[in-house]
């Protein structure tokens, strides 16, 4: 009966350290599970952190781009107003000057037909 029970208690003992290995490898699992866990959290973290600052740049691209194009049309608008009022006040010089030549024409005829005038009375 001493050795069934010598046996038994081995038998136990036996279980319970294969048992025990049973649960320290599952411990040593669960360990290396939740550290790849945290590490790939980590990345997608990471990733998540860049893919945000990226967005940001791009954002702010967009809104340079939009500043400059706005600021560049104000330019040209700017620009081409300036160019019409050179233009106008050209113009409005040469109908000055063509006024002046015109005049300045009359009274050379008038010259010339008093003058003609003048030697045909002598």
């Amino acid at each position: 009966k001493a050795s069934s029970l010598a046996a038994e208690a081995s038998n136990a003992k036996t279980a319970a350290v294969a048992v025990a290995d049973h649960g320290r490898a599952a411990v040593d699992e669960a360990e290396r599970l939740k550290n790849e866990l945290a590490t790939t959290a980590g990345a997608l973290a990471k990733a998540l952190e860049v893919a945000n600052l990226r967005k940001t740049a791009t954002d702010a691209a967009t809104a340079a781009l939009a500043r400059e194009r706005a600021e560049a049309r104000a330019a040209l608008e700017k620009r081409d107003r300036d160019h019409e009022a050179r233009l106008e006040a050209v113009d409005a010089r040469l109908q000055v000057r063509g006024g002046e030549l015109k005049a300045t024409m009359r009274a050379r005829e008038r010259a010339h037909e008093e003058a003609f005038a003048a030697v045909a009375a002598e």
